[in-house]
Protein backbone atom coordinates (compact mmCIF):
# COMPACT_ATOMS: atom_id res chain seq x y z
CA UNK A 1 0.00 0.00 0.00
CA UNK A 2 1.37 3.56 -1.14
CA UNK A 3 2.00 5.58 2.03
CA UNK A 4 1.03 9.17 1.68
CA UNK A 5 1.25 12.31 4.09
CA UNK A 6 -1.46 15.07 3.65
CA UNK A 7 -0.06 18.33 5.33
CA UNK A 8 -3.65 20.16 5.97
CA UNK A 9 -4.06 22.74 8.14
CA UNK A 10 -7.78 22.64 8.26
CA UNK A 11 -9.00 19.61 10.14
CA UNK A 12 -12.21 18.96 8.05
CA UNK A 13 -10.71 19.48 5.11
CA UNK A 14 -7.97 17.20 6.45
CA UNK A 15 -10.67 14.61 6.87
CA UNK A 16 -12.85 14.37 4.03
CA UNK A 17 -9.65 14.46 2.01
CA UNK A 18 -8.18 11.60 4.34
CA UNK A 19 -11.79 9.43 3.41
CA UNK A 20 -10.79 10.21 0.00
CA UNK A 21 -7.40 9.42 -0.12
CA UNK A 22 -8.27 5.69 2.07
CA UNK A 23 -11.02 4.77 -0.62
CA UNK A 24 -8.46 5.02 -3.39
CA UNK A 25 -6.11 2.78 -1.60
CA UNK A 26 -3.94 4.70 0.41
CA UNK A 27 -1.94 4.73 3.59
CA UNK A 28 -2.66 7.82 5.12
CA UNK A 29 -0.64 10.70 7.59
CA UNK A 30 -2.64 13.49 8.24
CA UNK A 31 -0.30 16.50 9.36
CA UNK A 32 -0.80 20.49 9.95
CA UNK A 33 2.74 21.04 10.37
CA UNK A 34 5.89 19.17 7.70
CA UNK A 35 8.54 19.80 9.84
CA UNK A 36 6.98 17.56 12.65
CA UNK A 37 6.87 14.58 10.66
CA UNK A 38 9.87 12.47 11.60
CA UNK A 39 12.83 12.45 9.05
CA UNK A 40 12.92 8.43 9.33
CA UNK A 41 9.61 8.07 8.00
CA UNK A 42 9.20 6.69 4.50
CA UNK A 43 6.19 8.35 1.98
CA UNK A 44 5.48 8.26 -1.57
CA UNK A 45 3.66 10.72 -2.18
CA UNK A 46 2.98 14.15 0.09
CA UNK A 47 -0.11 16.91 -0.81
CA UNK A 48 0.38 20.03 0.73
CA UNK A 49 -1.88 23.01 0.94
CA UNK A 50 0.22 25.50 -1.16
CA UNK A 51 -0.70 28.31 1.30
CA UNK A 52 0.64 26.46 4.48
CA UNK A 53 4.24 26.82 2.07
CA UNK A 54 2.98 30.63 1.93
CA UNK A 55 2.44 30.91 5.64
CA UNK A 56 5.57 29.20 6.61
CA UNK A 57 9.12 29.53 5.28
CA UNK A 58 8.82 27.67 2.34
CA UNK A 59 12.71 26.87 2.17
CA UNK A 60 12.58 25.28 5.24
CA UNK A 61 9.51 23.36 4.57
CA UNK A 62 11.17 22.13 1.08
CA UNK A 63 14.58 21.24 2.68
CA UNK A 64 12.37 18.92 5.12
CA UNK A 65 10.41 16.98 2.14
CA UNK A 66 13.85 16.94 0.58
CA UNK A 67 15.42 15.03 3.30
CA UNK A 68 12.21 13.06 3.65
CA UNK A 69 13.55 12.21 -0.03
CA UNK A 70 9.50 12.38 -1.10
CA UNK A 71 9.60 11.90 -5.27
CA UNK A 72 6.03 13.39 -5.64
CA UNK A 73 5.04 16.61 -3.89
CA UNK A 74 1.12 17.69 -5.32
CA UNK A 75 0.10 21.38 -4.01
CA UNK A 76 -3.97 22.05 -2.82
CA UNK A 77 -4.71 25.52 -3.85
CA UNK A 78 -7.78 27.53 -3.43
CA UNK A 79 -6.33 30.27 -4.80
CA UNK A 80 -6.09 31.74 -8.38
CA UNK A 81 -4.07 33.79 -8.55
CA UNK A 82 -1.59 33.33 -11.51
CA UNK A 83 1.19 34.07 -9.42
CA UNK A 84 1.06 31.94 -6.67
CA UNK A 85 0.40 29.28 -9.05
CA UNK A 86 3.39 29.87 -10.92
CA UNK A 87 4.99 30.03 -8.49
CA UNK A 88 4.40 26.39 -6.79
CA UNK A 89 5.54 24.64 -10.32
CA UNK A 90 8.78 26.51 -8.77
CA UNK A 91 8.88 24.91 -5.59
CA UNK A 92 9.29 21.70 -7.11
CA UNK A 93 5.59 20.00 -7.44
CA UNK A 94 4.40 17.39 -9.63
CA UNK A 95 1.53 19.20 -9.60
CA UNK A 96 -1.17 21.97 -8.19
CA UNK A 97 -4.69 21.15 -7.97
CA UNK A 98 -7.51 23.91 -7.18
CA UNK A 99 -9.65 23.62 -4.59
CA UNK A 100 -12.67 21.93 -4.46
CA UNK A 101 -10.78 18.78 -5.36
CA UNK A 102 -13.14 16.01 -6.88
CA UNK A 103 -12.23 12.45 -6.12
CA UNK A 104 -11.83 12.02 -10.33
CA UNK A 105 -9.44 15.00 -10.41
CA UNK A 106 -7.82 13.98 -7.53
CA UNK A 107 -7.26 9.98 -8.67
CA UNK A 108 -5.95 11.05 -12.23
CA UNK A 109 -3.61 13.47 -10.27
CA UNK A 110 -2.10 10.28 -7.88
CA UNK A 111 -2.34 7.95 -10.94
CA UNK A 112 0.06 10.17 -13.25
CA UNK A 113 2.08 10.82 -10.46
CA UNK A 114 3.06 7.13 -10.09
CA UNK A 115 3.67 7.26 -13.88
CA UNK A 116 5.77 9.93 -12.36
CA UNK A 117 7.68 7.25 -10.12
CA UNK A 118 8.43 4.83 -12.44
CA UNK A 119 9.44 6.72 -16.10
CA UNK A 120 11.51 9.04 -14.09
CA UNK A 121 9.51 12.15 -16.17
CA UNK A 122 6.99 14.50 -15.02
CA UNK A 123 3.62 13.69 -16.25
CA UNK A 124 1.82 16.12 -18.12
CA UNK A 125 -1.83 16.44 -16.61
CA UNK A 126 -2.89 19.86 -17.45
CA UNK A 127 -5.75 18.37 -19.09
CA UNK A 128 -7.42 17.32 -15.62
CA UNK A 129 -6.78 20.40 -14.21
Amino acid sequence: MKQLLLIEPDFAVAQVLKQLLRFLGFQVRVATNVCAVPLSTHFDFVICDLDLLNFLNDQHVLRHLHQLRIPVLILLTASTDPTKLTRAGSLGATCVLKKPISQEVLHAALLASEQLIQNGARPDISRIL
